[in-house]
């Protein structure tokens, strides 16, 4: 069962709160109402209109998605084709085990989204989940958390080869991909659900080579009863399908640094700082040279790297990305760009942090001659076991004072000193690490104390309502 959380304040930055308020000054920096059905209803009619050259990358998306046999057979691939088909777009960077729930939160409001999207447009709708695997800043990906028996949390991590390549470039080595499942099955308990997750586990891990595969693979698994699609932005690259989108980046540079900035003006004057900080010399275009990814600077018609690997004219590079795309993509302010350039996107799902730079880049999307996206709120949940629910009671606490429990001891370390174990214990459960805890924990756990059933019970019952909610969990084999 859901319940909503009333006091966000608590669990995200004001500027995400304020836009989940419908807050008129917040809304203004950012496309139409997402609360309005007329948003979606508008912009469906206008990207049915606008047929661009979406075939290909159309083509692109289906043979990317050629594999996920339970969804094919739902009808996913006609879907993807059908030039009637609009999608509703969420991503993440693909982490260890999926990464931390928020991820999977994120898809599961894309789904949902796209259901009663397509219910209420009478049009197809397709949801799909962009895995930024071209991303190299890769240490939080391969490592995750749980609480173990005692109430502590343990990290599990994976050591990795290939420092500085895009995660969707490294392969994996096996026995360090088992090594993480072995360490899984000592830290968490016997439970009659274990067997069938753990055999699951060790079924996908052995067909995966790069922790982007694994990560796919995992989500198809867990997804097999909805039509979710997977777009590999590496592989596009790799095919060419950005390689437009580059050169049109080297042509207007300083238009988008103009058009940015005049939207940083506007953050600043309704008391924000804005998400993403420019130097001003940025060509938001990435390049991945002699086996590391680099930022690209620009100098008027000069391009080179902060420290000097790389030092290009514009006519060389132009020559590269045409010669070889696969090496290029575009950084986070551009990403969006790029992204709804290829697909006709009715609606992106953010989360907090996006959302924040997704209000830095208005004037780009109309630069690049695009209407943004509906940008629809992913949902915030915070899972509640039973037994927690019992330790709550107990002690007279409401979810919110447990929150505000534990930030205090995260700001005033010291008072640690006087817990005891019980309260320790609830603390770490619902502020692990001192963050939320969809930022912290992993469904995998979750999987082996309740099992698949409470999955699908979750997924049929996630709410469409924007917010955070509170899912009680019910009772456990070791509640």
């Amino acid at each position: 069962m859901f319940s909503s959380v009333r006091d966000l304040g608590r669990l995200y930055p004001a500027f995400f709160v304020r836009y989940l308020q419908k807050d008129p000054e917040i809304m203004q920096h950012l496309s139409k109402p997402y609360q309005h059905v007329e948003s979606y209803r508008d912009l469906a009619e206008t990207l049915t209109r606008w047929q661009r050259s979406w075939n290909t990358p159309r083509d692109l998306l289906a043979e990317q998605n050629a594999g996920n046999q339970q969804a094919a057979s739902a009808g996913l691939l006609d879907k993807i084709k059908d030039n009637n088909t609009v999608f509703v777009i969420t991503g993440q960077q693909p982490g260890l085990l999926t990464g931390p729930l928020y991820g999977i939160y994120k898809a599961i409001t894309a789904v949902k989204l796209a259901e009663r999207l397509e219910t209420v447009l009478q049009k197809p709708v397709q949801p799909l989940f962009w895995v930024a695997n071209e991303d190299h800043n890769v240490f939080d990906l391969f490592r995750f958390y749980l609480q173990n028996h005692t109430g502590k949390i343990s990290r599990i991590r994976m050591s990795f080869p290939g420092f500085g390549l895009p995660v969707g470039e490294i392969q994996l080595v096996k026995d360090r991909m088992f090594t993480v499942l072995e360490r899984l099955q000592e830290l968490t308990p016997q439970t009659a659900y274990k067997k069938e997750v753990m055999e699951d586990l060790h079924e996908i891990t052995t067909r995966s080579s790069t922790l982007s595969d694994w990560f796919i693979h995992l989500m198809q698994q867990l997804f097999h009863h909805r039509e979710l699609g997977f777009i590999d932005p590496l592989q596009l690259s790799k095919k060419g399908a950005y390689t437009s989108l580059l050169l049109k980046t080297l042509e207007v540079g300083p238009q988008i640094h103009q058009a940015i900035a005049e939207a940083e003006k506007q953050l600043e004057t309704s008391g924000f700082t804005p998400q993403v900080r420019r130097t001003g010399q940025e060509s938001f275009i990435m390049i991945v040279w002699k086996g590391r990814r680099y930022a690209l600077n620009r100098d008027k018609e000069q391009f080179f790297t902060a420290k000097g690997e790389l030092s290009l004219t514009r006519y060389e590079l132009m020559s590269m990305i045409q010669e070889n795309p696969g090496s290029f993509s575009p950084n986070v302010l551009l990403r969006p760009i790029f992204q709804d350039s290829l697909f006709p996107n009715l609606a992106y799902v953010p989360g907090p942090g996006e959302l924040a730079y997704f209000a830095q880049i208005p004037g780009v999307y109309r630069l690049f001659g695009l209407d943004m996206p509906v940008l629809f709120p992913r949902l915030g949940v915070t899972l509640r076991g039973a037994r927690q629910q019992r330790q709550l009671q107990a002690q007279g606490l409401t979810f919110e004072e447990t929150l505000a429990y534990a930030q205090s001891v995260c700001e005033n370390p010291e008072k640690k000193a006087g817990e005891s174990p019980r309260q320790e214990e609830i603390r770490e459960y619902f502020w692990p690490r001192c963050s939320p805890q969809e930022r912290v924990f992993t469904l995998f756990p979750y999987l082996i104390e309740y099992g698949y059933s409470f999955w699908d019970r979750f997924c049929k019952e996630f709410p469409v309502e924007e917010g955070h909610y509170i899912y009680d969990l019910g009772e456990s084999e070791i509640s």
